[in-house]
């Protein structure tokens, strides 16, 4: 049997399904990443309209500033954790606060936080339900970390976004205005405010605040 030669339509379809199967593998990690940046701007919208809700519901926040679990090391340079969190500064936000905190909160975009260093957060927003403490905001803004621990639970469970380094910038001139310190070194002010004994200072946080009590809700 001859067996006849392909046609120009034959090799012009084929050439067809080459340049769109190559097309593909070459696109494709440009697809698959954008299709996880939409999905994490979703969750990070979700993110922001539930704590703008949670914020506006609450009874009470205070913001403090407080040291990090990475301001204490060993000779080792392994952090030591027998010093209990250290809180420098203190405030209950008033009702024009909130109202401000919130508005900062719903009219955040998203926007990728890229950083490789480790979260140590020196500051919080506490959420307290009849003086009861029910949830809790934490920021790093050197690390560009923002967790948030709604979930009462032993231990309580953090929620987290990718997409909040526009929050946490708005968040960084929010703190600034109420008089709190942020760009600072923070392992110095921790190791002039610890005495040499080792044993917390007066002005440390109770445990109630340093860890959520057993009958949050």
């Amino acid at each position: 049997m001859i067996r006849k030669a392909p046609t120009r339509i034959t090799i012009l379809l084929a050439g067809i399904c080459l340049v769109l199967v190559t097309a593909y593998w070459v696109t494709a990690p440009y697809w698959h990443a954008r299709a996880k940046t939409l999905r994490e701007q979703q969750e990070f919208k979700s993110f922001r309209d539930r704590l703008a809700l949670a914020i506006e519901g609450t009874d009470q926040i205070d913001l403090v500033e407080h040291s990090g679990m990475l301001d204490f090391h060993k000779a080792d340079g392994i952090p030591d954790e027998k010093h209990s969190r250290i809180e420098y500064a203190r405030i209950t936000l008033s009702a024009n606060q909130k109202g401000e905190l919130a508005v900062i909160v719903r009219d955040a975009q998203p926007m990728e936080c890229i950083s490789f260093d480790m979260p140590d957060p020196h500051h919080s927003f506490e959420f307290r339900h009849n003086g009861i403490l029910t949830q809790w905001l934490s920021i790093c803004v050197l690390s560009q970390h923002l967790m948030w621990y709604n979930k009462p639970g032993d231990p309580w469970i953090e929620e987290q976004t990718m997409e909040a380094a526009g929050l946490i910038n708005s968040l960084e001139t929010y703190i600034k205005k109420c008089g709190f310190r942020v760009r600072i070194n923070w392992q110095e002010i921790a190791e002039q405010t610890v005495p040499s004994d080792g044993h917390k200072p007066s002005n440390s946080a109770p445990s109630s605040d340093t860890t959520a009590p057993a009958d949050a809700h």
